[in-house]
């Protein structure tokens, strides 16, 4: 097989996601070819899907030593630091793929993701700006401008280029944006929408919430697991949404074995270093309750139904899903009325009425519920409500 056929065929393992595959090809490749830069570049992008980030670091390295005026190496390995949340360096990386290309779209791009990232809005317009310029058939331009007007609360302009962004790609999550700005109707978050955030947000998540926002959801459930419940030590738990650990880092305590599920694999890589958890796994919550053999002493969802408005498929499926006598704890955005209705911020609220109807259809037995401040968002407490619930 000639090497350009090799090389379609290793492309096409690491796009069908077969990682093994795909490494073991490029490494026979490499035995001849020790010094080639794209083969070099294509297993650090191999290792870095992996999760092998000491492999694709070296050969970023060994590609970049070779040919220093490859934008694309350094744009590469700049993704893999900020992974691993170096966010200087990836920013000194992809600066220096702009310096060899000034219109590098990729780097340019990756440094307004970066810009979102450390909350610099007004610096991610300009490149947003200077992206579109550059590249005005592209969506991700649009896409990254809409956003950072939307967080200098340019609320039109960002609906503006929200649908120039869907003129020219069609995208869920942007979609859902565009819904919620418009004051649509909605009865869920696109699991896009949810991964992307968290993606995006994973490097600063656990200093920005618990130091920034005060968040002290996952103390509050601790505390109240204790005063509320009999049992000392469940066989096994469940946490939904399990972001980078911080509910898990109390439920670890009252739990033999421990599984966390999210839809973010950055999240779950930070969830992963803490050591908290038997076992993490990347899925929707409802694909993961669909398919899961495991019946739950304990099941906890903190800041999970901010992301689904109509409660009833999600609730039905999670009963199944506990033991007898087991426990469910949950929160939700406070909401007056009877129903529920996605705010302005993307997030849904869910009234008390509606909570309770829910699981009175379900069979959850209310033993404790009480209003709680969940976290501040303009310097103002935003209001929830806590719920311990036995089968």
């Amino acid at each position: 097989m000639k090497e350009s056929d090799q090389i379609d065929e290793i492309i096409n393992l690491y796009k069908t996601r077969d990682l093994k595959e795909a490494k073991k090809k490029i490494e026979s490749l490499l035995v001849s070819n020790k010094n080639d830069t794209y083969l070099l570049n294509l297993k650090g992008v191999i290792c870095r899907a992996k999760g092998e980030y000491q492999n694709s670091l070296i050969s970023y390295n060994k590609a970049i030593a070779l040919d220093r005026k490859n934008p694309a190496f350094l744009n590469n390995r700049g993704n893999l630091y900020r992974d691993e949340g170096d966010l200087k360096k990836a920013r000194n990386d992809y600066t220096n793929a702009l310096k060899i290309n000034q219109n590098y779209f990729d780097a340019l791009i990756n440094l307004i993701i970066l810009e979102h990232e450390e909350n610099n809005y007004k610096e991610a317009e300009s490149l947003s700006l200077k992206a579109i310029q550059n590249e005005e058939n592209r969506s991700e331009g649009y896409k990254l401008l809409a956003i950072s007007q939307l967080n200098q609360k340019k609320n039109s302009q960002a609906i503006e280029n929200f649908k120039k962004s869907q003129s020219l790609q069609f995208d869920i999550a942007v979609d859902h944006q565009l819904a919620m700005l418009e004051g649509k109707e909605v009865e869920t978050t696109p699991i896009e929408y949810i991964e992307n955030t968290f993606d995006n947000y994973s490097e600063n998540f656990d200093i920005h919430l618990m130091k920034e926002l005060e968040y002290k959801l996952p103390e509050l459930i601790n505390i109240k697991i204790k005063e509320q419940i009999d049992e000392k030590k469940f066989k096994l738990v469940l946490d939904i949404g399990c972001g980078t650990g911080l509910c898990g880092e109390y439920l670890k305590n009252y739990s033999e074995k421990l599984v966390g599920i999210d839809i973010s694999s950055k999240m779950l890589r930070k969830a992963e270093k803490k050591n908290i958890y038997n076992q993490l796994i990347k899925k929707d919550l409802i694909d993961y309750i669909e398919s899961t053999k495991n019946k739950y002493d304990l099941i906890v969802a903190s800041d999970v139904f901010i992301y689904t408005g109509n409660i009833s498929k999600v609730f039905n499926l999670i009963r199944k899903k506990l033991t007898k006598g087991a426990y469910f704890v949950f929160s939700t955005e406070l909401l007056s009325g009877n129903n529920f209705k996605i705010l302005k911020t993307g997030r849904f609220a869910h009234s008390q009425k509606y909570i309770e109807e829910k699981c009175e259809e379900n069979l959850f037995k209310i033993i404790w519920s009480d209003t709680i401040k969940i976290r501040k968002e303009s310097n103002k407490w935003i209001k929830g409500q806590l719920y311990i619930v036995k089968i």
